[in-house]
């Protein structure tokens, strides 16, 4: 069927598909990164990855992708998410601590490369303030995680 968020069947496909379209992709013009949207890639039934929105070319706003998990296989215990304010608060709680961990891998720079060179590897996600909110960053729903990111495309050699 027609998924409505994207206006047209959502296709799945696994970690290696991903893997060989990326390659595929290597040294392509930029707009070739559009053929990830509406693609759901499985990594082995722990998690899957959906881009939401790829970017058009390297200066334009990142992509954002979302990863998938379900709660049952996240080890996080059921009373955690039992009720809806358990629900927002374990959010929050793996939001800041995915925020956390990207930049302790250094992985939240932003490539500033001139019209000549690379750009991209950018990685991250919108940080909380210090009220614990409903957050379109990281949610629980329908029995799972979504965690939304953004995403710097790598440019060099397009």
């Amino acid at each position: 069927g027609i998924n409505a968020e994207y206006g047209r069947e959502l296709r799945s496909s696994t970690k290696q598909d991903l893997a060989n379209k990326l390659i595929n992709m290597d040294r392509k013009p930029y707009n070739f990164y559009k053929d990830l949207y509406g693609f759901s890639f499985d990594f082995g039934g722990v998690f899957t990855l959906k881009f939401d929105h790829v970017q058009g070319d390297p200066y334009a706003s990142p992509s954002r992708i979302c990863v998938t998990l379900p709660l049952l296989k996240s080890r996080y215990p059921d009373w955690s998410w039992s009720t809806p304010v358990r629900n927002v608060s374990l959010a929050d709680y793996i939001c800041r601590r995915t925020v956390n961990a990207i930049s302790d891998l250094k992985a939240d720079f932003k490539a500033r490369g001139s019209w000549n060179e690379g750009k991209g590897g950018e990685l991250r996600v919108e940080p909380p303030s210090q009220n614990i909110l409903l957050r379109t960053s990281a949610e629980i729903q329908d029995g799972n995680i979504l965690l939304r990111f953004c995403v710097g495309l790598p440019a060099k050699g397009r």
